[in-house]
C-alpha cells in the first residue's frame, strides 16, 4: 500500500499500527497539504455487503462528532476493494502503549485527566446517541501535550451490531466488555462506562482486573466474577477514587453511573475535596414486609394474671408460625412461576429491519412478541423504518418479550454554506465543518485570482443530504499557453498561428533584408516559454533594402614610429564589411577611402595592429 493514492488524493506514507478491523497508515492529503490517518479495512470485512453498508452508515454517523477528545472523521470512501476512512492524524502514543511504558500505575493525577477528557468525549457522543462500544486503552491516543483522544467512533458499533451475531464472533477486546456485551444483549451509554471504569483500574493497578485462557473465559467472569477492589493491588489508591471505579463496573447497569456526566461530576467533587468526598450509592430495594393483623377481645384484659401470662406465650408463637407459613407460600409462588416461565412458549424472532415499524408491530405481534423503540438516527432509508433489531433473526425468545429496534429518522439535511470568494482551504474547512463534502474543480478565470472560489454546485442555502457533495469550481488564474515559434513565417501566417493559440499580435518592426519582404526575423516572446493567454508579442519583419549612398571615408592615423596595421570595418543595414585593410606608416594619415556605399545606421571603426579596442569610432545616419 506505501506509496498508492486514494481518492486522487491522499497518498499512503506508511504503516502506523494495526487492529481487528483493519490496518492504520500514515498518509498525505494532498488537496488541503496536511497529514491525515487512513484505516483501510481488512479483507475479510471487504466482501461482506450488510457489513459494508453498516460500515459506512456508522461512520458516516460518528463523522458528524466534533470534539477536542474525539479523533475527527474527514472522509470515508473506497476503490474496488479498498474500504477506508479518512481521520486525523495524531502525533502520539496509544494510552496501552503508555502504560505498558509505565511498568506499573500511572501517577493518579495524570490517570484522572485522562479518565476526565474521555468521560467528555463519551458524553458528547452520547448525545449524538453514538455508543462507542469498544472503550479500551487502545483506542485511546494520547499527544505529546497530553491531550486525549478517543478514536474508532462509530466503527466499533458497526462491527458489534452485525458480526457478533452473525458471525458467532466477539468483535473487540474480552477484557474490557461490560457484562452486557459478553452476553451479546443491549448495548448502551453505561456499556462505555463500564469499559471505562475497567481502563481506570488498569491505568491506576497496572493490570486488568480479568484474564483467561481464551476470549469467552475472559468474558465469564465479566457476568460472573467480583472485581478485586482495585486499592489491594495499589494501595496508594484514595477510597473515593476505588469507589467511583466500582461504581462505574456494577454488574447490573442499573446500578452504575446513568451517565459519562454524572460519572465526571464525582470525579470533579473528588477532586475539590478528596477529605469529605462521598459516593451516592443507589439503595437495595426494601424487602416487603406483610404483617397480619392481630385482633383480640378487649374484655379478656380483666381476666386472671396467669391467663395473660399463657397468651403472652402462645402469641409469639402464633406469629412465628404465620411468617413461616408466608415465606413458604412465597417460595411456592415464586417456585411455580418460575416453572410457568419454563413452560412459556419460544419463538423465533423474525427479520424486522428494513419494516417500516407499523408492519413490524403487525407481524411481531403475530408471534406474541412486541416493539420497544430505544433510539433515532439519519440515515437514508424514509422515517419510520427500522435500522437495527436486538435480537437479530432468527435468534429464539419467549412470548411476550420486547424486540428493542432503532429506526430512522430520514436524510438528514444541510444547508450548503455560502462559500464563493473563499479560499479554496477556507472552503473546504467550512463544508467538512457543516459535514458535506468537498469537491475542488481546478478552472481558469482571467478575473479570479488563483486558488479561489469562483462558484458553487449546489447553490448557497439549498439544504442537502448530510454527507453529499458540493462542487467547487477553483480558480487556476490565467490560463497559461506554451509560446510557438514563428521566425521564418510570412506576416499573414504568424498572424493566423498565434490567433489560434490565443496569443495577441503586438508591435510590427520593419527592418531591411535582402530576402523576401514581409518575413518574420525575430519575435519579442522565445519559443517554449509559459505565458498567459492573450499576451501580446511584437514582431520584426523583413522589407527590400533601400538604394545604399557612396561616402568617402577620412581615416587620420595615430603619430607612431614605423608601418602599423590598418583596418576599417563598416556596419550598416547592409550588413558588416571590412572597407579597408593595409600597412602604413603616419606619413599617410589621413587615409582616404572613396565611394563607399552606405545605408541606415552607419558605424565605421579603425582599429591598428590587430588591437581588439577601436582606435577611432564614427557613426551617422543615412
Amino acid at each position: 500500500m506505501i506509496g498508492k493514492m486514494l481518492g486522487n488524493r491522499y497518498e499512503i506514507l506508511e504503516e502506523i499500527g494495526q487492529g481487528g478491523m483493519g490496518i492504520v497508515y500514515k498518509a498525505r492529503c494532498h488537496l488541503l497539504n496536511r497529514l491525515v490517518a487512513i484505516k483501510i479495512l481488512r479483507p475479510e470485512f471487504s466482501h461482506d455487503e450488510e457489513f459494508i453498508k453498516r460500515f459506512k452508515y456508522e461512520s458516516q454517523s460518528a463523522a458528524s462528532l466534533s470534539h477536542p477528545n474525539i479523533v475527527s472523521i474527514y472522509d470515508v470512501g473506497n476503490e474496488g476493494d479498498i474500504y477506508y476512512i479518512v481521520m486525523e492524524y495524531v502525533n502520539g502514543k496509544t494510552l496501552k502503549q503508555i502504560i505498558k511504558e509505565s511498568n506499573g500505575p500511572l501517577p493518579l493525577d495524570r490517570a484522572m485527566s485522562i479518565t476526565s477528557q474521555v468521560l467528555r468525549a463519551l458524553d458528547n457522543a452520547h448525545r449524538h446517541n453514538i455508543i462507542h462500544r469498544d472503550i479500551k486503552p487502545h483506542n485511546i491516543l494520547l499527544t505529546e501535550d497530553g491531550i486525549a483522544k478517543v478514536t474508532d467512533f462509530g466503527i466499533a458499533r458497526a462491527a458489534t451490531d452485525y458480526t457478533l451475531t452473525y458471525n458467532k464472533n466477539i468483535i473487540g477486546t474480552a477484557q474490557y466488555f461490560s457484562p452486557e456485551q459478553a452476553r451479546g444483549g443491549i448495548v448502551d451509554e453505561k456499556s462505555d462506562i463500564y469499559s471505562l471504569g475497567i481502563v481506570m483500574y488498569e491505568m491506576l493497578t497496572g493490570q486488568v482486573p480479568f484474564e483467561g485462557d481464551s476470549p469467552i473465559s475472559v468474558a465469564l467472569k465479566h457476568i460472573e466474577e467480583n472485581l478485586i477492589p482495585p486499592s489491594r493491588l495499589n494501595h496508594n489508591i484514595p477510597k473515593g477514587i476505588e469507589e467511583i471505579i466500582m461504581k462505574a463496573t456494577e454488574k447490573d447497569p442499573n446500578r452504575r453511573y446513568s451517565s459519562a456526566n454524572e460519572m465526571l461530576t464525582d470525579i470533579n467533587k473528588f477532586a475539590s475535596d478528596p477529605d469529605n468526598f462521598r459516593i451516592r450509592k443507589i439503595e437495595e430495594d426494601a424487602p416487603t414486609k406483610i404483617i397480619p393483623p392481630i385482633n383480640y377481645d378487649k374484655t379478656r384484659m380483666t381476666e386472671r394474671t396467669d391467663v395473660k401470662k399463657g397468651h403472652n406465650r402462645i402469641i409469639p408463637i402464633i406469629i412465628t408460625t404465620i411468617i413461616i407459613l408466608i415465606i413458604m407460600g412465597g417460595i411456592a409462588g415464586a417456585t411455580l412461576y418460575f416453572i410457568n416461565r419454563q413452560t412459556v412458549a419460544e419463538v423465533e424472532v423474525p427479520s424486522i429491519v428494513g419494516m417500516n415499524i407499523e408492519e413490524a408491530e403487525r407481524l411481531l405481534k403475530q408471534q406474541g412478541l412486541s416493539i420497544e423503540v430505544i433510539g433515532e438516527d439519519y440515515s437514508s432509508e424514509p422515517a419510520g423504518v427500522i435500522l437495527s433489531q436486538d435480537p437479530e433473526s432468527p435468534i429464539k425468545v419467549k412470548q411476550n418479550y420486547k424486540v428493542k429496534v432503532r429506526i430512522s429518522k430520514g436524510i438528514e439535511l444541510t444547508k450548503v454554506p455560502l462559500v464563493e470568494n473563499m479560499s479554496v482551504d477556507e472552503a473546504v474547512s467550512t463544508l467538512e465543518d457543516a459535514g458535506l463534502k468537498p469537491n475542488i474543480i481546478p478552472t481558469y478565470d482571467d478575473i479570479i485570482p488563483e486558488n479561489q472560489v469562483i462558484s458553487q454546485n449546489p447553490a448557497a442555502n439549498e439544504e442537502i443530504e448530510s454527507g453529499s457533495q458540493v462542487n467547487l469550481y477553483v480558480s487556476k488564474g490565467k490560463e497559461k499557453i506554451t509560446m510557438i515559434n514563428i521566425v521564418g513565417k510570412t506576416l499573414d501566417d504568424a498572424e493566423k498561428l498565434l490567433a489560434e493559440n490565443g496569443i495577441a499580435l503586438g508591435n510590427i518592426t520593419e527592418q531591411e533584408n535582402a530576402g523576401p519582404e514581409n518575413i518574420v526575423l525575430s519575435q519579442s516572446i522565445n519559443p517554449g516559454d509559459q505565458v498567459e493567454k492573450g499576451k501580446t508579442v511584437d514582431l520584426v519583419i523583413s522589407k527590400k533594402p533601400t538604394t545604399p549612398v557612396l561616402k568617402n571615408i577620412t581615416v587620420p592615423l595615430p603619430d607612431i614610429p614605423g608601418e602599423m596595421k590598418v583596418v576599417v570595418i563598416k556596419r550598416d543595414a547592409l550588413g558588416e564589411t571590412t572597407v579597408y585593410s593595409g600597412m602604413n606608416t603616419y606619413q599617410d594619415s589621413p587615409l582616404n577611402i572613396l565611394n563607399v556605399p552606405m545605408k541606415g545606421h552607419v558605424v565605421i571603426e579603425v582599429y591598428i595592429n590587430d588591437d581588439n579596442k577601436p582606435y577611432s569610432r564614427y557613426e551617422d545616419n543615412i
